[in-house]
C-alpha cells in the first residue's frame, strides 16, 4: 500500500493580531470580528478541503456553535486546532500550561 502526502494550506481564523501572525507565516486567514459567525460558517463550509490545518481561535469557537459543529464534522485527513489567542495566553503561566499539556497527552507529570 502506497500513502501519498499531499502538501495543503494552512487557514488561521481569529482576531486582528492572531490574523497579523498567520499572515506574517504566509498562511491564509479569516478575521473573526465577534459578529461575522456566519461569513466564517460559509467560508468554511466552501473552502475547508482545501486546508491540510485550520487553526480556530477559542473565542471564535465560543461564539459561533455552527463553526464549532462544522469543525467537528471535517473529514479526518484536515486538522483542526483551537488556541487561545495571544492576548489570552499572555494572561496564563506558561510553564504550568505546557506540563499540563505534557500531562493530558502523554500521561507524565514533567517538572519544566
Amino acid at each position: 500500500m502506497k500513502t501519498r502526502i499531499t502538501r495543503k494550506d494552512i487557514l488561521i481564523i481569529g482576531d486582528r493580531l492572531l490574523c497579523l501572525i498567520g499572515s506574517a507565516a504566509g498562511t491564509d486567514y479569516i478575521e473573526f470580528s465577534g459578529t461575522n459567525c456566519k461569513d466564517v460558517h460559509d467560508f468554511l463550509n466552501k473552502n475547508a478541503t482545501k486546508y491540510g490545518v485550520i487553526i480556530v481561535s477559542r473565542e471564535t469557537i465560543t461564539s459561533c456553535k455552527d463553526v464549532n459543529t462544522l469543525l467537528k464534522n471535517l473529514p479526518e485527513n484536515i486538522l483542526s486546532i483551537i488556541i487561545d489567542t495571544p492576548r489570552t495566553m499572555e494572561k496564563l503561566d506558561v510553564k504550568k500550561h505546557y506540563e499540563d499539556i505534557i500531562r493530558k497527552y502523554i500521561g507524565l507529570k514533567i517538572t519544566l
